[in-house]
């Protein structure tokens, strides 16, 4: 039986387009993708963001349900959990 601590997500690593890889908290995930998805008029956004009415929803979404952004003519962003340390 898996361990909870398995699918505990404390640290992310975020790759630019550029490629460039940046660690960063939850909540500092979460605050990156809120700037990305405002800078994005609804119609670019992903299809399954356009219907959700509030940004914390689309960010639950997009951090629980996928693991990049087409940002368009700003590249696509990449982000994946990681475990730092051993448990």
């Amino acid at each position: 039986m898996p361990q909870s601590l398995m699918y505990y997500e404390e640290t992310y690593v975020l790759i630019a387009p550029d490629m460039q890889e940046q660690f960063l908290t939850g909540a500092e995930l979460r605050s990156f993708l809120s700037n990305l998805l405002l800078n994005l008029s609804t119609t670019e956004q992903p299809q399954d963001l356009q219907n959700l009415p509030s940004l914390e929803q689309k960010l639950d979404r997009l951090i629980n349900t996928a693991c990049d952004l087409d940002c368009g003519s700003a590249g696509v962003w990449q982000w994946y959990a990681v475990r730092l340390k051993k448990n």
